[in-house]
């Protein structure tokens, strides 16, 4: 087939190329540092700013300064591009009250009033870990109580953390609007079903935001939500996520009469129904998995 495309060449030419095109940041934060603004720091020392949105729906630094004693679901939320996490209030505040869960979510490097410089794959990756070994590791949030959820985008990085063995105990995985890949995003659907990218698809997957092949290392049931009208990121990507999703994972996904950016506004009943359930049946399989775990020890 010729020569492989090198790890290194495939990390150069993401952060040549794509990253500048891929990536578009509010031109300036829609918020202001404050005391409802937590930093977190990622492997690199590199910055990330948080919010934390508590069930009732208010910003609060509360429970980022002491361990974690609510019963609630914790929901860590990626959001999508071109938004930052002061657009993304009155959503956090929708999903709190509609969910009776906390919130939490951060901006990416370049977003926000979050560490200036290139946003790249890698820096978002790094950035989710850091926000969620903060909520394990300082607040002491079981990972049973963690929801990720990734809207368009953001989809990426839960998909990326939510491939680690680590990961495997979390409450779920919510994929809104997900990208299988970047290549799969962008090219008309004719060239994706055809057989011109099928000898080198894996290499071009690569190029961008893999998740195509990385969805089928999540071990926690995994619910995908997509509009069928969507223009940006094809709802062929969200079919081709759960035709990968390992069977511990599935959950059936919910294909909306919606475009990219009105899944939930144009759709409100059914996607609170449906995440409701979803929720109902993340805790059964958990209280399950706790009666298997009691029969093995007798």
């Amino acid at each position: 087939m010729g020569n492989v495309i090198s790890a290194k060449t495939i990390e150069s030419y993401k952060e040549r190329v794509i990253s500048p095109f891929a990536f578009h940041a509010p031109e300036r934060p829609t918020y202001i540092k404050s005391k409802e603004v937590l930093f977190v720091h990622t492997i690199k020392n590199q910055r990330i700013a948080t919010y934390f949105v508590n069930y009732e729906g208010d910003h609060t630094r509360y429970w980022g300064e002491k361990q974690y004693t609510d019963d609630r679901k914790v929901i860590l939320l990626s959001h999508g591009n071109a938004d930052d996490i002061g657009a993304c209030k009155a959503y956090c505040k929708w999903l709190a009250h509609t969910f009776d869960a906390n919130i939490v979510t951060y901006d990416y490097i370049n977003y926000g009033i979050s560490e200036k410089g290139q946003t790249t794959e890698q820096n978002m990756q790094e950035a989710i870990t850091a926000v969620y070994e903060y909520l394990n590791r300082e607040l002491q949030i079981p990972h049973e109580k963690i929801v990720l959820m990734g809207k368009s985008l953001g989809t990426a990085p839960t998909i990326y953390l939510a491939s680690k063995d680590f990961m495997d105990d979390i409450h779920g995985i919510v994929l809104i609007s997900p990208l299988a890949s970047g290549i799969r995003a962008v090219m008309p659907k004719k060239l994706l079903n055809s057989s011109m990218l099928t000898p080198m698809t894996e290499y071009f997957d690569d190029v961008f935001c893999p998740s195509i092949n990385l969805v089928n290392f999540v071990r926690v049931p995994t619910f995908i939500i997509h509009g069928k009208q969507d223009d940006i990121i094809p709802v062929q990507n969200a079919e081709m996520l759960v035709t990968r999703l390992h069977r511990k994972a599935y959950y059936p996904p919910l294909y909306v009469h919606a475009k990219h950016n009105d899944v939930e506004s144009g759709n409100s009943i059914a996607f609170r129904d449906q995440m409701i359930a979803f929720f109902k049946s993340c805790d059964a399989r958990r209280l399950e998995t706790k009666d298997e775990e009691t029969l093995v020890s007798y």
